[in-house]
């Protein structure tokens, strides 16, 4: 799970799409098809898509003294810093299918 709709809700229900959002959402779903690190469900699981949460789990994760396998999930991670709070949300709400968008 990358967000439920009881926590979209308390965000506000944003709906921001653009090609990074759309692009990051894709992302995100893939990698919750897969398992997730504790280092990533503390963001998509738990619900913590602000910066301090996203922040903290890239810091452990470049703490790591062994090899955790997620790189995929850094990425993604790295890539949510660079967007609003809203943006990663919604990214999080498509990826779990609690907003629909039409593929052109």
């Amino acid at each position: 799970m990358t967000i439920c709709i009881t926590c979209y809700k308390e965000y506000g229900s944003p709906k921001v799409i653009n090609d990074k959002v759309i692009k990051l959402s894709k992302k995100i779903h893939e990698l919750s098809k897969d398992y997730i690190t504790i280092y990533g469900h503390v963001v998509f699981e738990d619900c913590n898509y602000n910066d301090e949460s996203i922040i903290s789990s890239l810091n452990e994760m470049i703490n790591l003294e062994e090899d955790c396998d997620c790189d995929d999930e850094y990425e993604i991670l790295k890539e949510m810093i660079g967007i609003s709070i809203e943006e990663r949300v919604t990214a999080g709400a498509i990826a779990e299918g609690i907003i629909k968008i039409e593929e052109e």
